[in-house]
């Protein structure tokens, strides 16, 4: 009996070992491949992590190619050159300005910053592409109430900015003209001029006109023309007054920047010899005499004059005569000139010219002055109608003379024009000779308008 027991004991240990041994070592097996499976699973996300920080930051490379950083330091002007911190900047990228033009042209994009300790702004993430689209960079700040910019520059990668500023002043004796061009326009009875002064300031200090003193500083600073100057305009970056042969003007002038103003005006001429006479009461650096004796582009044929002459005393002789080009033109274009002079202050700009054809009768005034002459001769009613016929017919000529002149001026204005946007003139040529050929035209369809007048 005891032995039965035993026995079955042991085939029911037996029994139970066979159906939990495989279970047993089931579950080692499953825990053995979840200890496998889970650093492989712990692998894969950092392998992932690795081989995409292993892959190139191609938009972030490409974006850092695109744009550029742009420095600008802001510092006092003179000698020191004291850096001005926590200053507030505005970078501007804008189209070059005209060397006569009033007003700085609108900026296409603008970008603001304020200067470090250091006195620098740093700009960054300018567009790369900005030279292709024609514009320049440069900086500006106020101080002092006043506005101060940088030299423009091409925007490039490296290209650095600086903005001088400095204190208000009003020593008129710093002020200077740096260039002065005078263009004198021969057109019938009258010579037409035109001035282009730049003025700017020596010093480090800034000058404006409005702090001057005294009564005949109570339009602005003075610009005095010929005694003898007529149909006088200006223009010019802050008001002008023109008072009898004087041209007043109220700005300010600061150092390393030259402020452009124009002056037109008309003196009667109807001799051969032509003098003119100017006072400057500033220095002048660098001036110059220019008279058109042909057309600049070859192209379109307008009688000038062939025997004009000048004769400019204070300037080098070799400095004076027949100048092809005197304009800048790319075209040629001939012109008297008398250039590279300078004049000190209370000094007289005096040149003469000689050989203008204001003595010469114009064949159609001729031709109805000696109809008027033979209708002298006739009574009544067959003189009025005949001097009425001769009128006629001479002003019709006049005006049909006056209208094709009209025409090829228009058409030198339109290949100028032309070769402006094709880049073969630069901006300062085109604004000059533009200028140039529309007072031209102006003064013919004055010209036209007023023989209309008188046939009608």
């Amino acid at each position: 009996m005891k032995v039965f027991r035993h026995v079955s004991s042991s085939l029911l240990c037996a029994l139970l070992a066979t159906a939990l041994i495989p279970g047993v070592a089931s579950a080692q097996d499953n825990q053995a491949s979840e200890a496998k499976q889970a650093p492989e699973a712990k692998q894969a996300p950092e392998a992932e992590t690795a081989a995409a920080d292993a892959k190139p930051a191609a938009p972030d490379t490409a974006e850092a190619e695109a744009t550029f950083s742009v420095p600008v330091k802001v510092v006092r002007g003179g000698s020191d050159g004291e850096a001005l911190g926590s200053k507030p900047v505005i970078l501007r990228a804008a189209r070059p300005k005209g060397p006569f033009e009033q007003q700085d042209p609108a900026p296409a994009r603008e970008w603001t910053a304020v200067t470090d300790a250091s006195g620098t702004a740093t700009f960054k993430g300018i567009p790369a592409n900005l030279a292709e689209e024609g514009l320049r960079l440069h900086a500006l700040t106020t101080h002092g109430g006043m506005t101060f910019k940088s030299a423009p520059k091409v925007p490039a990668r490296g290209v650095t900015l600086e903005v001088p500023v400095y204190e208000r002043g009003n020593d008129l004796s710093t002020v200077k003209i740096q260039d002065l061009q005078t263009i004198a326009h021969v057109w019938e009875d009258n010579l037409y001029f035109q001035q282009f002064y730049r003025l700017t300031v020596d010093g480090n200090q800034v000058f404006d006109t409005s702090l001057l003193t005294g009564e005949e500083y109570e339009h602005g600073m003075p610009l005095d023309l010929p005694l003898k100057a007529r149909g006088i305009e200006a223009q010019a970056a802050g008001p002008t007054k023109v008072i009898e042969s004087s041209v007043f003007w109220k700005g300010t002038l600061k150092p390393g920047e030259a402020v452009p103003i124009s002056v037109s005006f008309s003196m009667t001429a109807n001799r051969p010899q032509f003098s003119f006479s100017q006072e400057f009461d500033y220095p002048v650096e660098d001036v110059s005499v220019v008279v058109p004796l042909e057309p600049a582009n070859e192209r379109v044929k307008i009688r000038y004059f062939s025997d004009l002459t000048i004769a400019a005393p204070g300037f080098d002789p070799d400095n004076v005569g027949v100048d092809q080009g005197a304009l800048g033109s790319q075209n040629g274009g001939l012109f008297l000139t008398a250039k590279n002079r300078s004049i000190e202050p209370g000094g007289t700009l005096k040149f003469q010219l000689d050989g203008l054809p204001f003595n010469r009768p114009i064949g159609a005034w001729t031709a109805l002055g000696l109809g008027i002459l033979g209708a002298l001769f006739v009574f009544g009613f067959a003189r009025r109608e005949k001097k009425r016929v001769e009128e006629s017919h001479s002003s019709g000529e006049l005006i049909t003379m006056l209208e094709r002149e009209r025409e090829e001026l228009l058409d030198e204005l339109a290949l100028l024009e032309e070769d402006y946007e094709d880049g073969r003139v630069s901006e300062l040529e085109y604004e000059r000779e533009s200028l140039l050929l529309r007072e031209r035209i102006a003064l013919v369809m004055k010209k036209i308008g007023d023989l209309e007048d008188k046939a009608a």
